[in-house]
């Protein structure tokens, strides 16, 4: 993982389905502020899409922000075990470069966001089962 937390609410479990996922490490209040990325300038650095190594498209070491342009660092952080739900209970913020908790969220909850509210390039649209 990335030197710094940018999650520190958070950790990562394995779990059945899936691998691994992120869940909560406490009690998280509706609008908390659960991964943030506006401070870690030297972990994560803005990218064109164009430019990013395979291996930091095929790892999904990057976080989308426009049709031009994505986050990414060179290390998995936690953002990268986040599992996609059609109810989740973290909402993208993708321009303001955070994720915060939609609704409130108990201790040992998984967290999860909607892959389809992302930008990818390569994606015309969403497979049926997303």
């Amino acid at each position: 993982l990335i030197e710094q937390d940018n999650g520190p609410l958070t950790y990562i479990k394995e779990i059945a389905y899936e691998g691994t996922g992120l869940f909560a490490q406490t009690d998280i209040e509706e609008g908390d502020i659960i991964i943030d990325y506006r401070p870690f300038k030297k972990s994560f650095y803005k990218i064109e899409w164009k430019d990013l190594r395979s291996s930091q498209y095929n790892k999904n070491w990057l976080v989308p922000v426009n049709e031009q342009y994505c986050l990414t660092n060179d290390r998995a952080c936690k953002f990268h075990y986040m599992n996609h739900s059609r109810e989740p209970n973290c909402r993208w913020h993708i321009k303001e470069l955070y994720i915060t908790a939609k609704k409130r969220i108990k201790k040992d909850q998984e967290l999860l966001i909607d892959y389809r509210e992302e930008y990818r390039p390569n994606r015309k649209k969403w497979p049926e089962w997303i």
